[in-house]
């Protein structure tokens, strides 16, 4: 898969096997070499984007273009072959397109103390990486504005607060002399929810208190769960006076236990032993028979272990033996404990467990039968390491079907082969293994590929400059099997490369990191 950025049409150049290099012979009627200065393809002085063999450039009459030059996306500024940037004499450029001062703006950001969302001026509340502004015309506004809560005073991008002149104002909202309280919050003691004092639950910012007349009740008040008695706006709890009270009820000696709360151990809901999730005022916690429960138990997603009324996240003895879990079940994957990262079967640790590598055909995309065979831009031999890859997996999962097969698949149901550039994208190769009925993960971290090999499904991967593609080339290959951490790789392009055990960390750190291999979410997937 080729990486050089040649631009055809709106993609970057991809899934190029092997690039037409200095004096070396494509196929037997393709030649690309320097004759002195000028640039030869097909022994004529090149007049596109080729690659010298050390990189892609735009030739006009086998010379590097600089100047005005046209492609599949347009008419661009060349300079020595490649998309003008920056600037150059009097003028600017960005990707050889001509940038005039006034569109001379970012995306988002900063340009001239202007603030510019989607590239324009931004006009509403937005984050511009130090904290939250409201802004008109590209500016932190100052002065009146209005926003979903409506009509507010701002001061810098901000709500306005405090004496500004001769007005007063708090949140925004200009309070005169003899209604000199806040919208929200504390004034002389008083907390005002909308500009009154508060009369009911409120959450002031510490905690929540059960407010009357704007103070934290101590007395009898009623919310939804009926009539309390509160201390401090919460709901008594203890002696007081002669009497007893748990959560604002009181209770009799005969029946001492409270509607709802903990007495002697034992949390009460509805006045007996709790007996599923409760939260007990600091958390949520399963409980059985009104204690938290350490053990097996049943809720609504399942049984789980809980440890203290949490599902298990650690080793732990069930009463039979000691085990890894994770969300209260016995892990089974990857995860990790005080001795490092390692993989677990029914919490138990995993063994180093030896995978055998699929059996399937080698095929490579210069073969004879279909290296000169033309899809849109390239031919296999050129752009068709992915169908060749997937070719020679779906042959191995029992489907006999040849490259070109899997080409045409791709190539005639979508946009994602040989269109905008050389090669196919992620997606394409996402069509294809869709298409011939198998499913598809795709696979983000170097754990899930271990996982996915162990567990005997091959991955398809696209890989960037190491082992099997070389500079800004990427490439597609195949892994199948498991072997004290290494894994086989099918290259479609390379007999010396193709059939042998590799480092699955080496692997993994050459994945590719291009966005056209990488529109799926990743660049390797696993098949089956």
């Amino acid at each position: 898969m080729s990486k050089n950025k040649l631009k055809l049409g709106l993609g970057v150049l991809t899934v190029l096997a092997t690039p037409i290099a200095v004096n070396t012979v494509a196929s037997s009627d393709v030649h690309a070499e320097y004759r002195g200065s000028i640039f030869y393809y097909n022994n004529k002085p090149a007049d596109w984007w080729y690659s010298d063999g050390n990189d892609w450039y735009f030739f006009q009459n086998g010379r590097k273009l600089t100047g005005y030059g046209k492609d599949n996306a347009g008419t661009h500024y060349f300079v020595n072959g490649k998309y003008a940037n920056g600037k150059i004499g009097t003028k600017e450029y960005k990707d050889g397109k001509e940038v005039s001062v006034e569109n001379k703006v970012p995306t988002r950001g900063y340009a001239n103390g202007v603030y510019y969302v989607d590239s324009k001026l931004a006009n509403w509340w937005y984050d511009d990486g130090e904290a939250w502004y409201f802004f008109q015309n590209g500016k932190k506004l100052t002065g009146y504005g209005k926003d979903n809560a409506g009509l507010h005073y701002f001061v810098n991008g901000k709500y306005a607060n405090g004496k500004i002149g001769n007005k007063e104002y708090r949140d925004g909202k200009e309070i005169s002399v003899e209604n000199k309280v806040p919208t929200r919050g504390y004034a002389n003691g008083v907390y005002y929810v909308d500009s009154k004092p508060a009369n009911w639950w409120y959450d002031d910012g510490e905690a929540w208190y059960f407010f009357q007349n704007g103070k934290k009740l101590t007395g009898y008040g009623k919310d939804n769960a009926g009539t309390h008695y509160f201390v401090n706006g919460k709901y008594a709890n203890g002696k007081i006076g002669n009497k007893e009270y748990r959560d604002g009820e009181e209770i009799s000696a005969e029946n001492k236990v409270p509607t709802r709360g903990y007495a002697n151990g034992v949390y009460y809901v509805d006045s007996k032993p709790a007996n599923w999730w409760y939260d007990d005022g600091q958390a949520w916690y399963f409980f059985q028979n009104g204690r938290k429960l350490t053990g097996y138990g049943k809720d609504n997603a399942g049984t789980h272990y809980f440890v203290n009324g949490k599902y298990a996240n650690w080793w732990y003895n069930d009463g039979k033996d000691w085990y890894f879990f994770q969300n209260g079940k016995k892990l089974t994957g990857y995860g990790k404990d005080n001795a490092g990262g390692h993989y677990f079967e029914n919490g138990k640790y995993l063994t180093d467990k030896n995978t055998p590598a699929l059996n399937m055909p080698q095929y490579y995309q210069g073969d004879w039968r279909w290296a000169h065979k033309r899809y849109g831009l390239g031919t296999m031999a050129q752009s068709g390491c992915v169908p060749t890859s997937l070719a020679m997996v779906f042959n191995g999962l029992g489907q006999k079907v040849l490259p070109t097969a899997v080409a045409d698949t791709i190539y005639n149901n979508t946009n994602e082969m040989n269109v905008s550039g050389l090669g196919t994208s992620g997606k394409g190769a996402v069509y294809a293994i869709n298409a011939y009925g198998y499913k598809h993960t795709v696979i983000t971290t170097r754990e899930q590929l271990i996982a996915a090999l162990q567990s005997g499904k091959p991955v398809f991967a696209t890989v960037g400059n190491g082992i099997f593609a070389k500079g800004r080339l990427t490439h597609a290959i195949i892994l199948s099997g498991y072997s004290n951490g290494k894994t086989k790789a099918m290259d479609p392009d390379s007999s010396y490369n193709t059939g042998k055990w590799y480092d699955i960390n080496t692997i993994w750190n050459q994945r590719s990191t291009d966005p056209y291999d990488t529109n799926i979410g990743g660049s390797f997937v696993a098949i089956g």
